[in-house]
């Protein structure tokens, strides 16, 4: 069922409620983190999933100055509350007079340039979105990679070295450590480290094991700036 109404102070409430299966106590605090999902490979289930839709509409209802809420019951379904500005408070939000809140990368602000490269689409989205789609170039694949820092400088780089239809993640890594030996390289991958060479965890920056949580990436981002 889908409900919606005037909210409080300039805001609409909008609920959505199903009679489903519901989500378990220990899976309702993490449906709205990065990679988590309970379909497919990851999740155990029959059907493939990213774990990225919840968390994209989590990001998208913080950006736009909103929030969500979610309660379930196993076998007794879910409901997911949304509460967003509207009217003249909607357009304050998006022209920056008022907060839209949620988690501040403070990156962008300083004019940092940031590469991200990922062959999963959902994934080089959501980074996009996050950290700002203006100073942020997505690439699929490590040719990609190589050829976009031959054409521009960047300060960062968010490299998954485990990718589909593309050459060795590692090998990728040590071409653009070449390139510019200045680059600041993060690792957001599923490799453990005990299955990455030493001496590539060394020189990057930092290791991010997916799933990771944004604010986490938020954090690391900010703290590579400061060193």
């Amino acid at each position: 069922t889908l409900e919606v109404q005037p909210g409080e102070s300039g805001m609409i409430d909008i609920r959505v409620a199903d009679t489903g299966c519901g989500i378990s106590e220990k899976n309702l605090n993490r449906i709205f983190d990065p990679f988590f999902t309970t379909k497919g490979a990851l999740g155990g289930g029959k059907q493939a999933g990213t774990g990225l839709g919840l968390s994209v509409c989590y990001n998208i209802i913080q950006s736009r100055g909103g929030r969500i809420n979610v309660e379930s019951s196993p076998s007794e379904g879910t409901t997911f509350a949304v509460t967003l500005p509207s009217g003249e408070m909607a357009t304050a939000v998006c022209e920056g007079e008022v907060g839209a809140g949620g988690a501040e990368t403070d990156v962008g602000s300083r004019d940092q340039r940031i590469l991200v490269v990922d062959d999963e689409e959902q994934i080089r989205d959501m980074l996009r979105d996050f950290l700002g789609a203006q100073n942020v170039t997505c690439c699929c694949s490590g040719e990609e990679a190589l050829e976009a820092c031959e054409s521009q400088l960047f300060d960062f780089v968010l490299l998954d070295i485990c990718m589909k239809n593309s050459s060795s993640g590692i090998e990728i890594f040590r071409a653009l450590r070449q390139c510019d030996p200045a680059l600041k390289i993060i690792l957001c991958t599923g490799n453990l480290p005990e299955n990455i060479p030493p001496e590539v965890l060394e020189s990057c920056h930092a290791h991010l094991l997916k799933p990771f949580k944004l604010d986490d990436l938020c954090a690391t981002l900010n703290s590579t700036v400061e060193a």
